[in-house]
């Protein structure tokens, strides 16, 4: 393995009130090797139906093991709120497929002019990421399939217990969020695209291809 640092890469915002979806996006398939060094493994899926439409359906895909391996019915019960509180999020987008990269946690990537830190492990012998305190959210992909994905984010949650399955999407992050950097705004979920393209405002017209 080898202890020369990896290029750090800070993506454009999303903000989708303002910005039209990104139309460049990458597949599950590119985003596993270039985060994991595996493509697309095999993760549980599950089918939602959609606010929009009912022949709609979202796709929940995890990429992370899910908590529900002895069939405990408290895990079980954070696996399902965590399936619908994606699926919400996405339908509000008008997006079709959800790859949750991390479930329910309360830490994030320290970062720097939006570039995460890292550090070399000399005991796993790979570049980590710095981790800072966080309010409690879960880290997903989200995009039209698992071929067209266009938004990385973190959507944060409220709940008395979380580890219960007693969570639903933050309502009020002015007064919720606990964890903000200086000058950043709280916000209910925070978006990147997943390439380095600048998003477009809502009331800039799309280029049509030649």
């Amino acid at each position: 393995m080898s202890s020369q640092a990896p290029v750090p890469v800070a993506y454009p915002e999303f903000h989708p009130e303002i910005h039209q979806l990104p139309t460049n996006s990458m597949s599950l398939a590119q985003l596993q090797l270039l985060k994991k060094g595996h493509p697309d493994p095999k993760g549980r899926r599950q089918q939602m139906g959609s606010k929009r439409s009912q022949k709609a359906k979202i796709t929940i895909f995890w990429l992370c093991r899910t908590a529900d391996e002895h069939d405990h019915q408290f895990a079980i019960a954070q696996r399902n709120q965590t399936e619908e509180v994606c699926r919400a999020e996405a339908d509000d987008m008008g997006l079709n497929y959800v790859v949750i990269r991390q479930g329910l946690h309360a830490s994030r990537n320290l970062t720097q002019e939006g570039i995460p830190v890292t550090f070399y492990d000399r005991e796993t012998q790979r570049w980590q990421t710095v981790q800072q305190p966080a309010d409690w959210h879960l880290t997903v992909w989200m995009g039209k399939s698992k071929n067209e994905l266009l938004i990385q984010g973190h959507i944060f949650v409220e709940g008395d217990d979380q580890s219960m399955g007693k969570f639903c999407r933050m309502k009020n992050p002015k007064e919720q969020r606990n964890f903000l950097a200086e000058g950043e705004e709280p916000l209910a979920a925070e978006w990147w695209c997943l390439t380095k393209d600048e998003p477009l405002l809502k009331e800039e017209p799309q280029l049509l291809a030649a």
